[in-house]
């Protein structure tokens, strides 16, 4: 199993847009780590996505970009103080390769269960676009397999 473990793309302040929709610089990374995914041959059944805006469209945005046909599911338990062992009893149980997008410090938390069987570790600083890639080792372990940032996809 790979898992692909996504924060949205930058996204605008409350007070300019309430709904924090992605900023266009925000596109962009996630552009660029969509490229940078497609060409490193990405494979998700499943992209999984917080209900929030941002994450939505940084879905969107990997799954066009990426040449995904996976379908894409908006989950409640993906928010920023969700409880990571949900989705790490639920991803147990789908045996899938998953790419889920989320937000701090919810994602940092999931990471770290993954990795240590704790989730207060601390282990992958995201950036936002950022994605870290997780491969299940001989079960039930796990491995950090990548880390790319919108800075090694290329650009700025």
């Amino acid at each position: 199993m790979i898992l692909y473990i996504v924060r949205h793309g930058k996204a605008k302040s409350e007070q300019e847009d309430p709904s924090r929709s992605l900023t266009d610089e925000g596109k962009e990374e996630t552009r660029r780590i969509a490229s940078f995914l497609k060409k490193y041959g990405v494979q998700a059944d499943e992209i999984w996505h917080s209900t929030k805006k941002r994450a939505e469209e940084t879905a969107e945005i990997l799954k066009s970009q990426s040449g995904l046909t996976a379908a894409m599911k908006a989950k409640d338990h993906l928010a920023p103080n969700s409880q990571p062992h949900i989705v790490y009893d639920e991803i147990l149980k789908e045996n899938k390769n998953v790419m889920i997008v989320g937000h701090l410090p919810f994602l940092d938390r999931l990471v770290s269960l993954f990795i240590t069987g704790d989730e207060m570790k601390g282990i992958v600083k995201f950036k936002e676009s950022a994605v870290a890639i997780l491969e299940q080792d001989v079960p039930p372990a796990w491995r950090i397999a990548g880390h790319i940032t919108p800075e090694m996809a290329g650009g700025l």
